[in-house]
């Protein structure tokens, strides 16, 4: 009988040294293979590893990440409260108004005047188009804006006291710097309308500024006297047209005119509809004796018509029925007299007169603005002081010359009237231009080219 457990012995199924030589070559093949990763370039073929090592790493990375984002996110944007962003807008808001108020009356208001002035619409200061905010209000903590303006500093003193109530701490928040200039770098928003007093010079926070709102300026301007031009002619065809209308819906009325200044210019007679026309006329003089009653009118195309004796309103009144005009008798205070016109409650036009200083210079004035050889033209002499109001109680005599291809045939030289006139004639052959002087001792002598016209 075969035992089978010896010849297992003796005759062994597999060689152990033949399994050992296996191991080692698949170790030099796995080695063999890492070293031609590397020398490629390539990353050695991972380990295997189990599922539960994979879950671990995710794990600990998800960790890590949320531990820096954390860390970034103290050090990240501050959330900026909804009453700080609704301050930081209210003050820039309100320094960009004072700026357009500066940009028409030519100062800021004054520390007494305060905020309230940008909101009111009964401002009586030459050049004031406003209001320029719909109404003041507090800061988001219950606070008055604070608004000094001592008139020494360029810009005035603008701040809300924060979220301590407090002024002159750390959470102050002040306007943006230039808010305050803003109106003067873009004057889209004055949809081409200048003030007067501003049409000689123009204010600016620098000189590049300065150099674009000036040309700007004349942009205006030749605009406007376009403009003007084409009124005028369209003012005389309607005149003609309205003198063939009833004449129960007609009024003759003597206009006076002014230049921006406020200097009267000239006087003519329209016969006109009442409503069609939106400026003051006939704005009596102001020179009286002080405390003497006296009686002050105008003609306007409104509705009612206002009165302010030095910024001090003697009422609003509808006009006479049966003179056609505005009046009131008033106490004369040595100042300035304004009139605003309302039409359906609305300001539509105002008009003014201060009261006359000493005389400066003779002011020539000439019916026509040019002549043809041989006609015969009328000037006009007013003694002005210097802010070029015509001074009423002037008396003496004014002396005329004429310079150029003309002659004087006759002149009234007392200013007892108010006014001395001169007539002269212009000679034929020459282009050059006349030139009208009148002369007063005291004072600067006044003239008046006039241009030859074509014939």
């Amino acid at each position: 009988m075969v035992d089978f457990n010896e010849m297992r012995k003796k005759f062994p199924a597999k060689d152990p040294s033949k399994k050992r030589r296996s191991a080692a070559i698949k170790a030099i093949a796995r080695e063999y293979e890492m070293k031609k990763a590397e020398l490629n370039g390539l990353k050695a073929p991972a380990m295997k590893r189990g599922i539960v090592f994979y879950a671990v790493v995710i794990i600990g990375l998800l960790m890590l990440s949320a531990s820096i984002l954390s860390v970034a996110g103290k050090g990240g944007r501050k959330f900026m409260p909804r009453a700080l962003i609704d301050a930081r807008k209210s003050v820039d808001a309100l320094a960009t108004a004072l700026g357009r108020y500066r940009y028409h009356v030519g100062s800021y208001p004054t520390t007494e005047e305060g905020l309230e002035i940008l909101a009111s619409d009964r401002v009586v200061k030459r050049g004031w188009n406003g209001p320029y905010i719909r109404r003041v209000v507090k800061d988001p903590w219950g606070c008055d804006y604070v608004y000094i303006c001592n008139g020494e500093a360029e810009n005035p003193t603008l701040y809300s006291k924060g979220p301590d109530r407090t002024a002159g701490t750390t959470d102050d928040i002040l306007p943006l710097e230039g808010a305050f200039e803003e109106p003067f770098k873009d004057l889209s928003w004055t949809k081409g309308w200048m003030p007067y007093q501003l049409r000689g010079y123009v204010l600016a926070p620098d000189e590049a500024t300065k150099a674009v709102v000036e040309q700007q300026v004349k942009e205006i301007v030749a605009s406007e006297a376009a403009a003007e031009k084409v009124a005028q002619e369209v003012a005389a065809q309607t005149a003609k047209a309205e003198l063939k209308s009833v004449e129960g819906e007609m009024a003759t009325a003597e206009i006076v005119r002014f230049d921006g200044d406020g200097n009267e210019i000239g006087r003519f007679e329209r016969t006109y509809r009442w409503g069609r026309f939106t400026t003051v006329y006939d704005i009596s003089r102001w020179n009286w004796t002080e405390g003497e009653s006296v009686k002050v009118g105008c003609m306007a195309t409104g509705d009612e018509v206002e009165l302010f004796v030095n910024g001090e309103s003697a009422g609003r009144i509808q006009r006479d029925q049966e003179s056609g005009r505005f009046e009131w008798t008033v106490p004369f205070e040595p100042g300035e007299i304004k009139f605003i016109v309302f039409r359906d409650g609305h300001p539509i036009g105002e008009g003014w007169r201060k009261t006359a200083g000493a005389p400066f210079a003779v002011k020539v004035t000439t019916e026509a603005k040019s002549l043809a050889d041989g006609d015969v033209g009328f000037a006009r002499a007013e003694l002005v002081d210097e802010d070029g109001i015509v001074v009423p109680s002037a008396a003496g005599e004014v002396a005329f010359t004429v310079d150029g291809p003309g002659e004087l045939l006759c002149s009234s030289g007392s200013l007892e009237q108010g006014a001395a006139v001169a007539v002269f004639r212009r000679k034929v052959g020459s282009g050059r231009p006349l030139k009208i002087s009148a002369s007063f001792a005291g004072v600067r002598t006044g003239a008046a080219d006039l241009p030859r016209s074509a014939d």
